[in-house]
């Protein structure tokens, strides 16, 4: 025998193992296995530490909090959670919204509201937030207060969110140089123009001349301006387009890309291609041998919390999977399981 012990990492904390050894003999021969010993690892409490600094950004009809993500700070399987309130009382605010810890920024806009669903954000009103740290213990940081600790937004009669726009060019045979600038805002439909100075050599439109607001009052947060047949290219087009279309979630390093049913407390589903189609992930094209299905272009699938189904009958829909420690079980029909044991190697 050249060991009699063995140093197991990797495991995760409050979590119960079972663990069993064999020994083999000099011809090959292995013991039966013995009465396993089972241990539940102790559990983190330590708190992650709290994030540096969190800027407060007031847009149009919307809030943005951004911060620095943690080099030094592991928080995979945590992440942050978001606080509000209505004064600056940390210890009174709301949870309004749990994030992954792949990210570094959120929006909270006007119509969300605290995931007990006491507090709705309204335009107009002045909130104070915070931002905590979680790993994956569950374990949470202290919280931290945005710069500036508060303000409002509000969606009445700002219009666009930009009122200047430059460097819109114009050429055709004979006529080059054409640089119009946009140079009024807050624009209604049917009642505000835009004022166009042409600069540059053969301007087609004068100093003065002025155009008609067709659409108006487009917001990021806020389509009900948009016609069936806008091809405005910075919105997702609400009826498809022809060629398809991508749609980006931001445009800096790290930016993340969220689906969600509804702001509301009472959640609802995110379908994907009820209709039928493939869906892929990591890949551009998705190939399923029968019928529609997940086409995944890594090399693994993660389900990080294990499951043990209570008996081979537990409540249970066809098709669905989990693990625990020593068995992978499948769903085989409708409160039918099955199970297959897995071993180390």
């Amino acid at each position: 025998m050249s060991k009699s012990s063995r140093v197991i990492d990797g495991l995760k904390t409050n979590t119960l193992y079972s663990f069993q050894v064999r020994a083999k003999n000099s011809v090959g021969v292995w013991s039966d296995l013995p009465t396993a010993v089972t241990l539940t690892t102790s559990r983190d409490t330590s708190p992650p530490p709290s994030l540096s600094s969190i800027t407060l950004l007031l847009l149009n009809g919307f809030f943005q909090l951004k911060w620095a993500k943690p080099t030094t700070l592991d928080l995979r399987g945590g992440g942050y959670k978001v606080y509000v309130w209505t004064s600056n009382t940390p210890a009174s605010a709301l949870l309004i919204k749990e994030i992954g810890y792949t990210s570094n920024s959120t929006e909270i806009f006007i119509g969300d509201r605290t995931q007990d669903g006491s507090l709705t954000i309204t335009a107009g009103t002045t909130y104070w937030w915070w931002v905590t740290t979680l790993d994956a213990s569950n374990n949470e940081s202290a919280r931290v207060a945005t710069t500036p600790a508060s303000g409002s937004v509000s969606v009445t009669g700002t219009g666009l969110a930009h009122n200047v726009l430059s460097n819109l060019s114009y050429a055709t045979a004979g006529h080059t140089g054409f640089e119009p600038t946009v140079t009024k805002g807050n624009l209604t439909a049917g009642s505000s123009k835009i004022t166009i100075g042409g600069t540059g050599t053969g301007a087609l439109i004068g100093a003065g001349a002025s155009v008609d607001v067709v659409e108006s009052n487009v917001i990021h947060n806020n389509l009900g301006g948009l016609t069936t047949g806008d091809p405005h290219s910075q919105y997702a087009f609400l009826t498809g387009r022809s060629g398809g279309q991508t749609i980006h979630g931001g445009t800096g390093s790290g930016n993340s890309l969220y689906l969600r049913a509804t702001s509301h407390a009472t959640k609802g589903n995110v379908i994907l291609c009820d209709d039928g189609g493939n869906v892929g992930i990591a890949t551009g094209s998705p190939s399923i041998s029968d019928g529609f299905g997940l086409h995944l272009g890594g090399k693994i699938i993660r389900l990080d919390t294990s499951k043990t189904p209570a008996s081979a009958s537990a409540t249970g829909n066809v098709g669905e999977i989990c693990w625990d420690a020593n068995y992978i079980y499948v769903c085989v029909g409708s409160n039918s399981w099955k199970r297959v044991g897995i071993v180390t190697w």
